[in-house]
């Protein structure tokens, strides 16, 4: 497992937000996990609206995304699937990855390497040209505009799932196409990393005992 934490932090996503975002290998849970999990976090949410008042429905929206975000990282750190990115070869080819484009893409706060999902927390950068996050291969297409979030992890997931797929001798999916994300603003970023990395730092002591 790849651990980075910043100490001094400074489909629609809200500008200046902090994301705090989860992506899996393909493979890792079933579909239909995934599926009933979503479909309980949306009914949950339906009662809720119908319970609450608009004033009322913010708090318990966040709320609900809170805990059903923590349930999915519950069922990945369970999965019995795929676990390429124990491989330390696979492992140091996505840190070197989310490293690179830290000042480029987004600021980069918090990462975490697990053996078959990745954690980042970040914030994007606005109207910032695109840098390839394979340095050393692909450099021509540094023209296109930055627009949104799906475009970085777009980007990384593709250079990265190649690469590893090579060292794998591999073809065919690498990464889950879907992810998971959380936002905030301001303090909340301080938030996320400050969680991130305690639950980070739990985990290595897990595996060590």
């Amino acid at each position: 497992m790849k651990t980075f934490y910043r100490r001094n932090l400074p489909h629609y996503h809200p500008p200046h937000a902090t994301f705090f975002i989860t992506f899996s290998l393909s493979g890792t849970l079933p579909k239909e996990v995934v599926a009933r999990l979503m479909q309980e976090r949306d009914e949950y949410e339906r009662r809720l609206l119908k319970k609450f008042t608009p004033k009322q429905i913010k708090e318990k929206l966040h709320d609900s995304r809170k805990l059903y975000f923590g349930k999915f990282d519950a069922l990945l750190d369970r999965a019995a699937g795929n676990r390429w990115l124990a491989d330390e070869r696979v492992a140091d080819v996505i840190a070197k990855a989310i490293q690179f484009q830290d000042g480029k893409d987004y600021n980069l706060f918090s990462y975490c390497i697990m053996p078959n999902h990745v954690h980042l927390v970040i914030s994007l950068i606005e109207g910032v040209r695109r840098t390839s996050v394979r340095p050393q291969i692909d450099t021509r297409r540094a023209e296109a505009r930055l627009t949104s979030l799906a475009q970085v992890l777009r980007r990384l997931k593709g250079a990265t799932a190649r690469e590893a797929n090579k060292i794998l001798n591999r073809t065919g999916a690498f990464w889950h196409h879907e992810r998971s994300c959380r936002t905030g603003r301001g303090r909340i970023g301080s938030y996320y990393s400050l969680c991130f990395k305690q639950s980070c730092e739990s985990r290595i002591g897990e595996e060590l005992a």
